[in-house]
């Protein structure tokens, strides 16, 4: 069975997940970012619906420490805002990287979502399904 990590998981939530909005460049040419917003929280969204790239605040941190990862990280940024509504975009190399050198490091396991009750006709533990979409 495969881990589900979503808005609502444990781990999710540890990981700090923000969403990312490319604010321009300062007098340097060095790119900006506002990552100040949790994913799934207003703001979360641009005008016409299109959800915004959301990665874990320590992800964005490490990429904004080199040009390099800045601009990979507006290619990203740019490359999801202009995908369709609702649609999954491929990953920058370093931006992919960076996420799974991450992954790799953070040891926090959610707990399994197991919920157990007795059978009327056998008296034996059965496990109920958490969704509708589960049976």
């Amino acid at each position: 069975m495969s881990n589900r990590f979503g808005y609502n998981s444990a781990r999710w939530i540890r990981q700090d997940w923000r969403f990312i909005v490319y604010s321009g460049e300062d007098g340097r040419g060095m790119k900006r970012f506002k990552h100040d917003g949790k994913c799934g929280k207003k703001g979360g969204k641009t005008a016409t619906g299109k959800t915004r790239l959301c990665l874990p605040q320590k992800v964005i941190l490490e990429l904004k420490k080199t040009r390099q990862g800045r601009n990979a990280l507006h290619e990203q940024v740019n490359a999801k805002l202009r995908g369709s509504k609702g649609q999954n975009v491929q990953y920058n190399p370093i931006v992919l990287q960076a996420f799974q050198e991450f992954q790799r490091s953070d040891t926090f396991q959610d707990r399994p979502n197991k919920k157990t009750a007795q059978s009327i006709k056998t008296g034996k533990a059965i496990q109920i399904p958490l969704f509708d979409f589960d049976m």
